[in-house]
C-alpha cells in the first residue's frame, strides 16, 4: 500500500518506531472509531487523513471535516466530533 507518513523534528528511530505501531490505522478496516481515537489520544494525534489508497475510515457515524472523491479529513482522539 501506499503510505505516506510525515514527522518533522524527530530522530528517524523515533519516527520508524512510530509508524511500525501506527500503520494498523491505515491497513485494518474497522467498525468504529474507538481504536483510532485511543491510538490518537496515546500519540497526539488531532487529524487523520484518509485517501483513496489507504483503508476507509470506520463506518460508524463522523462526519469528515472536509472530503472529496480523493480523501477524507477526520478529527481523531481528544478532538474527535460525534454528531
Amino acid at each position: 500500500m501506499g503510505h505516506q507518513w510525515y514527522a518533522h523534528g524527530v530522530s528517524l528511530t523515533t519516527y520508524n518506531k512510530f509508524v511500525s505501531e501506527l500503520e494498523f490505522l491505515f491497513t485494518k478496516d474497522f467498525s468504529n472509531w474507538q481504536p483510532i481515537d485511543n491510538a490518537c489520544r496515546k500519540y497526539s494525534i488531532d487529524l487523520l487523513i484518509f485517501s483513496d489508497l489507504t483503508a476507509k475510515p470506520p463506518s460508524s457515524p463522523r462526519s469528515a471535516l472536509y472530503e472529496n472523491e480523493y480523501y477524507s479529513i477526520f478529527t481523531c482522539g481528544n478532538y474527535a466530533k460525534i454528531k
